[in-house]
Protein backbone atom coordinates (compact mmCIF):
# COMPACT_ATOMS: atom_id res chain seq x y z
CA UNK A 1 0.00 0.00 0.00
CA UNK A 2 1.27 3.19 -0.68
CA UNK A 3 0.43 7.30 -1.02
CA UNK A 4 2.45 9.77 -3.10
CA UNK A 5 3.55 12.69 -0.84
CA UNK A 6 2.55 15.59 -2.90
CA UNK A 7 5.66 17.62 -1.98
CA UNK A 8 8.18 15.24 -3.42
CA UNK A 9 5.54 13.11 -5.58
CA UNK A 10 7.15 10.03 -4.72
CA UNK A 11 5.57 6.91 -2.71
CA UNK A 12 5.57 6.64 0.71
CA UNK A 13 4.87 2.97 1.61
CA UNK A 14 2.37 1.61 4.31
CA UNK A 15 1.62 -2.07 5.30
CA UNK A 16 -2.01 -2.59 6.63
CA UNK A 17 -1.79 -6.34 6.57
CA UNK A 18 -0.81 -8.34 9.54
CA UNK A 19 0.62 -11.00 7.68
CA UNK A 20 1.07 -12.90 3.98
CA UNK A 21 -2.32 -15.26 3.08
CA UNK A 22 -3.35 -16.80 0.02
CA UNK A 23 -7.04 -15.85 0.15
CA UNK A 24 -8.93 -12.61 -0.03
CA UNK A 25 -10.18 -13.05 3.50
CA UNK A 26 -7.34 -10.68 4.77
CA UNK A 27 -6.55 -11.23 8.19
CA UNK A 28 -6.54 -8.17 11.27
CA UNK A 29 -6.43 -5.30 9.18
CA UNK A 30 -4.25 -1.95 9.93
CA UNK A 31 -5.38 1.43 10.09
CA UNK A 32 -2.42 3.20 9.55
CA UNK A 33 -2.80 3.56 5.89
CA UNK A 34 -6.31 5.20 6.60
CA UNK A 35 -4.68 7.61 9.32
CA UNK A 36 -2.02 8.49 7.27
CA UNK A 37 -4.51 9.69 4.47
CA UNK A 38 -6.74 11.69 6.94
CA UNK A 39 -3.97 13.24 8.43
CA UNK A 40 -2.59 14.52 4.54
CA UNK A 41 -5.99 15.63 3.85
CA UNK A 42 -6.65 17.38 7.20
CA UNK A 43 -3.42 19.56 6.36
CA UNK A 44 -4.63 20.82 3.21
CA UNK A 45 -2.99 18.03 0.99
CA UNK A 46 -5.39 16.79 -1.20
CA UNK A 47 -3.26 15.59 -4.26
CA UNK A 48 -2.64 12.06 -3.19
CA UNK A 49 -4.30 8.80 -4.40
CA UNK A 50 -3.68 5.41 -2.31
CA UNK A 51 -2.98 2.85 -4.40
CA UNK A 52 -3.40 -0.58 -3.34
CA UNK A 53 -0.59 -3.07 -4.49
CA UNK A 54 -1.10 -6.74 -4.16
CA UNK A 55 2.41 -9.11 -4.11
CA UNK A 56 2.66 -12.33 -4.57
CA UNK A 57 5.97 -14.38 -3.99
CA UNK A 58 6.71 -17.49 -5.60
CA UNK A 59 8.68 -18.34 -2.16
CA UNK A 60 7.68 -16.37 0.85
CA UNK A 61 11.04 -17.29 3.27
CA UNK A 62 13.40 -17.63 0.19
CA UNK A 63 15.65 -14.43 -0.26
CA UNK A 64 15.40 -12.77 -4.00
CA UNK A 65 11.86 -14.88 -4.56
CA UNK A 66 9.89 -13.61 -8.12
CA UNK A 67 7.19 -11.73 -7.42
CA UNK A 68 4.13 -10.54 -8.79
CA UNK A 69 2.87 -7.02 -8.35
CA UNK A 70 -0.58 -5.57 -8.94
CA UNK A 71 -2.05 -2.35 -8.83
CA UNK A 72 -5.68 -1.83 -7.47
CA UNK A 73 -7.62 0.56 -8.14
CA UNK A 74 -6.91 4.22 -6.30
CA UNK A 75 -8.34 6.17 -3.78
CA UNK A 76 -8.11 10.07 -5.06
CA UNK A 77 -9.96 13.00 -6.12
CA UNK A 78 -13.00 12.10 -7.87
CA UNK A 79 -13.47 8.55 -5.95
CA UNK A 80 -17.31 9.00 -3.87
CA UNK A 81 -15.45 8.25 -0.46
CA UNK A 82 -12.35 10.75 -0.91
CA UNK A 83 -14.32 13.35 -2.04
CA UNK A 84 -16.61 12.93 1.36
CA UNK A 85 -13.51 12.59 3.27
CA UNK A 86 -12.43 16.14 1.76
CA UNK A 87 -15.92 17.72 2.31
CA UNK A 88 -16.14 16.57 5.45
CA UNK A 89 -12.91 18.03 6.79
CA UNK A 90 -12.25 14.42 8.43
CA UNK A 91 -9.30 13.43 10.59
CA UNK A 92 -7.85 10.75 12.48
CA UNK A 93 -10.16 11.77 15.64
CA UNK A 94 -13.65 10.42 13.10
CA UNK A 95 -13.58 6.87 14.39
CA UNK A 96 -16.03 6.42 11.39
CA UNK A 97 -14.38 7.94 8.90
CA UNK A 98 -10.96 5.98 10.14
CA UNK A 99 -13.25 2.89 9.54
CA UNK A 100 -14.28 3.37 6.23
CA UNK A 101 -11.51 4.56 4.59
CA UNK A 102 -9.69 1.51 6.22
CA UNK A 103 -12.82 -1.14 5.09
CA UNK A 104 -12.34 0.28 1.34
CA UNK A 105 -7.98 0.22 1.14
CA UNK A 106 -9.07 -3.75 2.07
CA UNK A 107 -11.42 -4.26 -0.71
CA UNK A 108 -9.51 -2.58 -3.44
CA UNK A 109 -6.54 -4.56 -1.93
CA UNK A 110 -8.14 -7.59 -1.94
CA UNK A 111 -9.47 -7.55 -6.00
CA UNK A 112 -5.49 -7.90 -6.13
CA UNK A 113 -4.85 -10.55 -3.59
CA UNK A 114 -4.83 -14.50 -4.21
CA UNK A 115 -7.92 -15.65 -3.34
CA UNK A 116 -7.85 -19.39 -2.77
CA UNK A 117 -10.02 -21.50 -0.70
CA UNK A 118 -6.79 -22.77 1.44
CA UNK A 119 -3.55 -22.95 1.27
CA UNK A 120 -3.67 -26.66 0.18
CA UNK A 121 -6.24 -25.68 -2.58
CA UNK A 122 -3.51 -22.83 -3.57
CA UNK A 123 -0.41 -25.76 -3.75
CA UNK A 124 -2.80 -27.42 -5.89
CA UNK A 125 -3.95 -24.90 -8.36
CA UNK A 126 -0.29 -23.98 -8.52
CA UNK A 127 1.35 -27.07 -9.52
CA UNK A 128 -1.39 -27.79 -12.08
CA UNK A 129 -0.86 -24.21 -13.63
CA UNK A 130 3.01 -24.81 -13.48
CA UNK A 131 2.76 -28.17 -15.29
CA UNK A 132 0.28 -26.79 -17.88
CA UNK A 133 2.64 -24.03 -18.79
CA UNK A 134 5.73 -25.73 -18.70
CA UNK A 135 4.08 -28.56 -21.41
CA UNK A 136 2.75 -25.38 -23.61
CA UNK A 137 6.36 -24.28 -24.20
CA UNK A 138 7.88 -27.49 -24.19
CA UNK A 139 11.18 -26.01 -22.85
CA UNK A 140 12.95 -28.32 -20.24
CA UNK A 141 14.60 -25.97 -17.39
CA UNK A 142 12.89 -23.09 -18.66
CA UNK A 143 11.11 -21.16 -15.77
CA UNK A 144 7.36 -20.73 -16.64
CA UNK A 145 5.92 -16.83 -16.11
CA UNK A 146 4.70 -16.24 -12.35
CA UNK A 147 2.54 -13.60 -13.68
CA UNK A 148 0.59 -16.41 -16.17
CA UNK A 149 0.79 -18.73 -13.38
CA UNK A 150 -1.05 -17.03 -11.35
CA UNK A 151 -3.57 -16.18 -13.35
CA UNK A 152 -4.32 -19.62 -14.76
CA UNK A 153 -4.00 -20.90 -11.21
CA UNK A 154 -6.96 -18.55 -10.17
CA UNK A 155 -8.84 -19.74 -13.30
CA UNK A 156 -8.47 -23.57 -11.91
CA UNK A 157 -9.58 -22.39 -8.68
CA UNK A 158 -12.85 -20.90 -10.15
CA UNK A 159 -14.20 -24.48 -11.84
CA UNK A 160 -16.59 -26.13 -9.80
CA UNK A 161 -15.70 -28.05 -6.33
CA UNK A 162 -15.47 -31.91 -8.30
CA UNK A 163 -13.31 -30.73 -11.21
CA UNK A 164 -10.74 -28.45 -8.72
CA UNK A 165 -10.97 -32.32 -6.70
CA UNK A 166 -9.93 -34.10 -9.46
CA UNK A 167 -7.08 -31.64 -10.38
CA UNK A 168 -5.66 -31.85 -6.63
CA UNK A 169 -5.88 -35.62 -7.00
CA UNK A 170 -4.37 -35.94 -10.62
CA UNK A 171 -1.39 -32.68 -9.62
CA UNK A 172 -1.31 -35.41 -6.07
CA UNK A 173 -0.06 -38.45 -8.34
CA UNK A 174 1.78 -36.77 -10.92
CA UNK A 175 4.46 -35.34 -7.81
CA UNK A 176 4.39 -38.80 -6.73
CA UNK A 177 5.56 -40.35 -9.90
CA UNK A 178 8.17 -37.82 -10.35
CA UNK A 179 9.19 -38.04 -6.52
CA UNK A 180 9.74 -41.86 -7.21
CA UNK A 181 11.67 -41.56 -10.50
CA UNK A 182 13.89 -38.69 -8.23
CA UNK A 183 13.22 -36.07 -11.14
CA UNK A 184 11.29 -32.52 -11.17
CA UNK A 185 8.60 -31.39 -13.23
CA UNK A 186 10.87 -28.27 -14.98
CA UNK A 187 13.04 -31.30 -16.46
CA UNK A 188 10.23 -33.05 -18.37
CA UNK A 189 8.86 -32.83 -22.06
CA UNK A 190 5.88 -34.10 -22.67
CA UNK A 191 6.45 -35.93 -26.11
CA UNK A 192 3.08 -36.89 -26.37
CA UNK A 193 -0.32 -34.88 -26.24
CA UNK A 194 1.28 -31.59 -27.47
CA UNK A 195 -1.91 -29.14 -28.36
CA UNK A 196 -4.67 -31.37 -26.50
CA UNK A 197 -6.98 -29.37 -24.13
CA UNK A 198 -8.17 -30.68 -21.42
CA UNK A 199 -12.55 -29.93 -20.41
CA UNK A 200 -11.09 -27.84 -17.44
CA UNK A 201 -8.18 -25.32 -19.51
CA UNK A 202 -9.74 -24.11 -23.06
CA UNK A 203 -6.54 -21.44 -23.01
CA UNK A 204 -3.15 -24.07 -22.47
CA UNK A 205 -2.74 -27.45 -23.29
CA UNK A 206 -1.55 -29.88 -20.33
CA UNK A 207 0.41 -32.70 -19.89
CA UNK A 208 -0.86 -36.09 -20.72
CA UNK A 209 -0.35 -37.35 -17.00
CA UNK A 210 -3.39 -35.06 -15.69
CA UNK A 211 -5.47 -34.94 -18.20
CA UNK A 212 -7.33 -38.46 -17.41
CA UNK A 213 -7.71 -37.61 -14.34
CA UNK A 214 -9.50 -34.57 -14.67
CA UNK A 215 -11.74 -36.29 -17.43
CA UNK A 216 -13.09 -39.08 -14.55
CA UNK A 217 -15.75 -38.12 -12.67
CA UNK A 218 -15.36 -37.29 -8.89
CA UNK A 219 -14.77 -40.19 -6.58
CA UNK A 220 -17.85 -40.43 -3.89
CA UNK A 221 -16.58 -40.30 -0.58
CA UNK A 222 -18.56 -41.89 2.67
Amino acid sequence: MSYTDSMTAKPLPSSPRARPTTTRTCPPFRTGAARLTLDALHDGILDLAVIPVGLTFEDKVALRSRVVIRAGRPIAAGDPLFDQLVATHADTANHLAVRSLTDEIRDRLAEVSPDFTDNLTAIEMRRAADAILRTDHGRPLTPVSLARREELASELNDLPEAERSNIGIAVAEYQLLMSEARITDDVVASAVGRGTRPLCCRDAPTPPTLVPRWRRPAREHG
